[in-house]
């Protein structure tokens, strides 16, 4: 493992102990999420499950210095999870606690589990984050709330 990841695995995990319910990544971006939801952090990524694992959010930092570039990249990691992969709304130019992104909604199949997803795009510090929200559609009335809150909660440090 090279110094940066380790820098970053480390800048991940020491905010957790001090905050079960909140990551503030090296790029300067702060995540909150519930405190019953599981957390796995790899590297640049983490993970958060709701307590009955039906509801996902996926994080992960990339390299990228627009929403364009960054788009395609996004993109290319909803195909690889999904099946009949359907935008709802398409993606719109959206600024969250002053970054801005780019979001879009649409719904698939996930494992041969049909689900409602919401993905997009936020640039800081020459970082995108790049963000995956995941539902099964049975259980999305339960999760859209928390899932609602913890998109509004990212916010530059």
């Amino acid at each position: 493992m090279n110094i940066r990841k380790l820098a970053i695995a480390l800048s991940l995990l020491i905010p957790l102990a001090l905050s079960a319910a909140q990551v503030t990544h090296p790029i300067g971006l702060q995540i909150w999420y519930p405190d019953d939801w599981a957390r796995q952090i790899n590297q640049n990524k983490l993970m958060v499950k709701s307590f009955d694992s039906k509801a996902i959010m996926l994080f992960k930092v990339i390299d990228a210095t627009d929403i364009p570039a960054a788009t395609q990249k996004l993109d290319t990691e909803l195909e690889a999870m999904m099946t009949d992969k359907q935008i709802e709304k398409k993606p719109k130019p959206v600024t969250l606690n002053g970054l801005k992104g780019i979001i879009a909604e649409g719904s698939g199949t996930i494992k041969g589990v049909p689900s409602l997803w919401l993905a997009g795009i936020f640039v800081h510090n020459k970082h995108a984050l790049m963000l995956m929200g995941f539902a099964e559609k049975s259980s999305f009335d339960l999760h859209k709330d928390n899932l609602k809150k913890i998109v509004q909660s990212i916010k530059p440090q």
